[in-house]
């Protein structure tokens, strides 16, 4: 902040009261954009997601755009839903759109957990949530030496819920012997194809400075997805197979 002449005292009491004004308007802003990014994303539409409208301003247009949960907004949808709650022996995983029932399944009973699913599926159509049961799916990891039979599956609005041996969780490929086999499978599978563009971009003549931050931000970014998750668990071979793809990087 720049000032010129008058009492030293005077200028510092000035700059105090600046400050605060600052700080003050700086308060009210986030407050005012807090509250109307809450009641465009949450009170439109009756506070539903199923028909939510997203408002678009291009050239001092406005368009209004048909659409459901907006892209990014966990904060929003965790906000929305923090009110529903889980039973002691169920787990509730939230992240965006992306909602996980977990249930300890102790002398196959499964009542508890059946309950809570029930229970989140009434929750939503009261509160004008649509689950997509096409996406929703059921993994069973049983480590039991005597293994019964399988329990009967799911069913959401008279469909059925298809019972997997894996699926994609936030990225990650989790296995029913929580083995990490397959999602390194599909880290390299998915590291190589990129490996090919690359070597394709070095016959331009690009430099090594160039390159270094291409694989870095394409394929290294892809190997060390999750790796604080995954990378204890694998064993010798994955560990391996991995440094091959890292080898694989011309120089």
């Amino acid at each position: 902040m720049l000032r010129l002449g008058g009492n030293p005292e005077e200028e510092e009491e000035e700059d105090i009261y600046i400050y605060i004004y600052i700080y003050i308007y700086i308060y009210i802003y986030i407050y005012i954009y807090i509250y109307i990014y809450i009641y465009i994303y949450i009170s439109v539409d009756s506070i539903s997601f199923k028909n939510r409208r997203q408002l678009i301003i291009i050239s001092y247009v406005i368009y209004w755009h048909a659409s459901g949960l907006c892209s990014g907004a966990n904060v929003i949808f965790s906000f929305y839903t923090w009110l529903f709650t889980c039973h002691v022996r169920t787990k509730i995983l939230k992240f965006a759109d992306d909602t996980t029932v977990i249930g300890i399944i102790t002398n196959s009973d499964e009542s508890e957990y059946r309950d809570q699913v029930n229970k989140l599926i009434s929750w939503c159509n009261d509160n004008n949530l649509e689950l997509n049961v096409n996406k929703t799916k059921e993994i069973i990891v049983d480590f039991r030496r005597k293994k019964s039979s399988p329990p009967s599956p799911l069913v959401i609005d008279g469909r059925t819920i298809e019972i997997v041996q894996h699926f994609k969780f936030l990225g990650s490929t989790i296995s029913s012997n929580l083995k990490w086999e397959l999602d390194v499978v599909n880290v390299i599978k998915k590291a190589q194809q990129r490996l090919y563009f690359l070597r394709r971009l070095r016959s331009f003549g690009w430099t090594t400075s160039v390159m270094l931050n291409l694989y870095r931000a394409v394929i290294e970014s892809v190997l060390i997805f999750s790796i604080t998750v995954w990378f204890g668990s694998i064993t010798q071979k994955e560990t391996l197979r991995l440094n091959r793809v890292v080898k694989l990087l011309p120089e």
